[in-house]
């Protein structure tokens, strides 16, 4: 990203430059959700206008082509700090990273006005190993992901491109006062060597992306759409292996009760406020390692492992409790929602998971044969006398 006296190596730039800009365009058109790539094709941009202008830097005035050329040598390095923090979901520090470029700018120019490389030299070489270090941190702050091979990667190459330049700014503070920076075999090595890191750090960036990419499509096949709870296949293959692991564990089936009237008064899209809604308090009564499902249409499902029948009926009742204490909002209006629940527990005749589902799903209907909003325990009643239904 700095100036070397090799056409070759500015030739090599350009081309992969453009290479990985179109591809991470072409990606960015196929996968418009991901702003890091827009970022990153942004910053490719920057680095392959940069390596096109450096070419003929010694036919432009300097007090042109110093601002121009660190200006697009900065602003790729910081796109591709910027997309690593939208990869991650943050925000981006526009103001701070602002003001620090203009400092780095302004002492640049100030250089130049002294006809000072040696300063310039070290200026930029400053500024791009703190945005070096700020896409480590970055990197290292994220530990939950570190173990894929996008984070492995960029950890490993940031930290080789920090090293470059930390010799890079020794080098050019420990240089005799009439030795020539620009003309160094070191240096020029030490710049391509950083050209070739950057680009191995694209490389990361977009198998970060890829990552994300793939865990979202896999999140989208185990969860439901509109609930985000785990769908009915996922909840069933997890919870075939609890049986298997636990002593002890409880089935709540769940439905909500006439919910067709509130589909009728209030259209789909009431219904769906309504679904949604119950899954939120769902997900608030259960505890940390509950595994909870749409089973179907207004049908859920709640595997309880580790559980007694007497903490599920817990559970179940203040499931219960919460769902007739508050109606559910949709718009200006407040819907009263009750819910029946099943529950069955794993015991002798009950040791598999499809006929303890089928025992569960048997005491529901014994819920909602004896007046809804109440609790059944297979083979056993349990919870309260049925209430009527209100709509407000």
């Amino acid at each position: 990203m700095f100036w070397i006296d090799s056409p070759t190596s500015y030739l090599i730039q350009t081309c992969y430059s453009v290479v990985v800009t179109l591809t991470m365009l072409l990606l960015w058109r196929s996968n418009r959700g991901e702003k890091e790539l827009l970022t990153w094709t942004l910053g490719g941009l920057a680095n392959t206008l940069f390596s096109l202008l450096v070419t003929y830097r010694d036919h432009l005035p300097l007090l042109f082509s110093v601002p121009v050329l660190n200006s697009l040598s900065f602003g790729f390095v910081a796109a591709l700090w910027f997309g690593l923090r939208q990869s991650h979901g943050k925000t981006l520090p526009w103001r701070g990273s602002a003001a620090g470029l203009a400092v780095a700018l302004a002492a640049l120019l100030a250089a130049t006005l002294d006809d000072l490389l040696r300063v310039r030299l070290l200026v930029a070489t400053m500024t791009m190993l703190l945005l070096c270090a700020a896409m480590a941190w970055e990197v290292r702050s994220t530990r939950r992901l570190l173990k894929s091979p996008g984070h492995t990667l960029s950890a490993l190459v940031l930290g080789l491109l920090m090293a470059v330049f930390i010799v890079r700014f020794a080098m050019i503070v420990a240089a005799p006062a009439d030795f020539d920076l620009r003309a160094n075999a070191s240096q020029h090595a030490l710049q391509f060597a950083a050209n070739l890191l950057f680009f191995a750090l694209v490389l990361g960036g977009l198998l970060i992306s890829n990552e994300k990419l793939l865990s979202r499509i896999a999140s989208l096949a185990e969860r439901d759409a509109l609930t985000g709870l785990y769908n009915r296949r996922a909840l069933l293959g997890l919870a075939e292996r609890q049986v298997g692991q636990q002593a002890l564990l409880a089935v709540l089936m769940i439905d909500l009760d006439h919910f067709k009237t509130i589909n009728d008064r209030y259209g789909h899209a009431g219904g769906d406020a309504a679904l949604r809604q119950f899954a939120e308090r769902l997900s608030q009564c259960c505890r940390r390692g509950d595994l909870i499902g749409r089973y179907g249409g207004e049908e859920f499902c709640v595997v309880l492992p580790g559980t007694s029948v007497s903490e599920a009926q817990r559970v179940a009742e203040r499931l219960r409790t919460a769902m007739a204490a508050e109606p559910v909002a949709f718009g200006e209006h407040r819907i009263a929602l009750t819910v029946s629940i099943g529950l069955a527990c794993l015991r002798p005749d009950l040791d598999r998971l499809e006929p303890l589902l089928a025992a569960a799903d048997a005491a529901l209907y014994q819920a909602k044969r004896g007046g809804r909003n109440r609790v059944e325990l297979a083979g056993q009643r349990v919870g309260v006398a049925p209430r009527e239904m209100a709509s407000v």
